[in-house]
C-alpha cells in the first residue's frame, strides 16, 4: 500500500514538475525584455522591410536597345550579389522621327563568376547575362495593330519589346579608407538584341547572326 502510494505521489510530482516547467517557457515565450514593447519589435521589422528598398546602386548605359542614353537604379543580391535588377529611364534624340522619346526599361542580370585579379582591387566578370522589358513612350506605338493595318502585319508590339543582351564586365572596388561617394565602380559592355531583330532574322537571308546584336557601353556605381 505504502509502496503504490510512494508511486503516485512520485507521478503526481513529476507531472506537477513538467507543467510548471511547460507554463514557464510560455511564459518566457510570451514575455519581451524590459523596456522592449511590441510595437518596437513591428518598427524594427518594418525599418529593415524599408531598407531593403533602398537602391544599392546607380547606372549610366550607351546604347543597347533601350535608348540612346540610359540611367536608373538597382538592386543587387544573392551570393556574391550576383544578381541584379535593373530600373532605367533612356532617351531617345529626334534625329528622324517628330520628337523625342523616353524609354523604361526593368531588367534582371546574372553575373555567375567573379575573378580577382592577382592582388590588385580589381574584379573581372567574364560573363554577365541580361532579359528585361522594355517600353517605348509615344503615340506612334501600339500593342495590337491599328486598324489602318490588315491582321498580322505587325505580329509583335512596337511598344513593348523583351531585350536579351550578354557581355562583360570589370570593378574597381575603392578602399575603405579612400571612400567618398561609391564603394565600387564597374564598366561593363553588352552585346544586346530585341524581339522584333530576333524574329525579322528567321525569315530573311541577308542578315547575319551578328548583325542582331548592338554594342552598348556602361558604368556602374556601386553606394552600398
Amino acid at each position: 500500500m505504502r509502496s503504490l502510494l510512494s508511486k503516485a505521489l512520485m507521478v503526481a510530482a513529476l507531472t506537477c514538475a513538467t507543467s510548471n516547467a511547460t507554463a514557464s517557457t510560455v511564459l518566457r515565450r510570451d514575455s519581451l525584455p524590459d523596456g522592449v514593447t511590441r510595437y518596437d519589435i513591428r518598427l524594427e521589422k518594418y525599418q529593415e522591410l524599408h531598407s531593403r528598398l533602398i537602391p544599392r546602386y546607380t547606372k549610366i548605359q550607351f546604347a543597347g536597345s533601350i535608348g540612346m542614353l540610359s540611367a536608373g537604379i538597382g538592386w543587387d543580391y544573392g551570393k556574391s550579389r550576383r544578381w541584379e535588377t535593373d530600373f532605367l529611364v533612356g532617351f531617345l534624340p529626334r534625329l528622324e522621327s517628330n520628337r523625342a522619346k523616353l524609354t523604361f526599361t526593368l531588367r534582371e542580370n546574372i553575373r555567375p563568376w567573379r575573378i580577382q585579379i592577382g592582388q590588385s582591387s580589381f574584379d573581372f566578370h567574364p560573363l554577365r547575362a541580361s532579359l528585361g522589358l522594355n517600353a517605348i513612350i509615344g503615340h506612334e506605338f501600339w500593342t495590337r495593330n491599328p486598324e489602318r493595318y490588315p491582321d498580322g502585319y505587325y505580329f509583335f508590339s512596337t511598344k513593348f519589346h523583351i531585350v536579351a543582351a550578354f557581355g562583360q564586365q570589370w570593378t574597381f572596388n575603392v578602399s575603405r579608407d579612400k571612400r567618398r561617394r561609391w564603394r565600387a565602380v564597374g564598366l561593363y559592355y553588352d552585346l544586346s538584341t530585341t524581339d522584333p531583330y530576333v524574329l525579322s532574322g528567321f525569315d530573311n537571308s541577308y542578315i547575319g547572326f551578328w548583325d542582331l546584336f548592338h554594342l552598348d557601353v556602361g558604368v556602374k556605381f556601386q553606394i552600398l
